[in-house]
């Protein structure tokens, strides 16, 4: 058995679920990049992925990514989640960024209660 690092590159372990083979409909980030970075640029390590789909791609072959669009984020005003699409390449995968964490989320003991029973009769 061979284990690799998928973070290579970048952080996010991106690269084998492009492949045009797998056809990914939607692409689920959870990224647990530095805070540091983070809150300068969310973005970054999408931004890498996305340079690393163009660079890679030859032909019918295409890694498709979407246009990491830097105007959805507002450091003032930082979300649990971004969702980054291609409108006109139905073939390009979804892109849901969840950011390690966000400062500004503050949950009531009730809310955190109620989350985490939602989350356990899923399983």
């Amino acid at each position: 058995m061979i284990l690799t690092d998928a973070g290579i590159d970048f952080n996010d372990p991106i690269p084998p679920v492009i492949k045009p083979e797998r056809r990914s409909d939607v692409i689920i980030v959870f990224d647990n990049s530095a805070l540091s970075s983070q809150w300068v640029d969310p973005f970054q390590q999408l931004d890498l992925a996305a340079k690393w789909a163009k660079d890679h791609s030859v032909g019918e072959d295409a890694y498709k990514f979407p246009k990491i669009d830097h105007s959805k984020f507002d450091k003032d005003n930082i979300q649990e989640c971004y969702v980054f699409e291609d409108e006109d390449d139905s073939e390009c995968p979804i892109v849901v960024l969840f950011p390690l964490c966000n400062p500004k989320l503050k949950r009531e003991p009730e809310e955190f209660d109620a989350l985490r029973s939602l989350c356990q009769s899923n399983v």
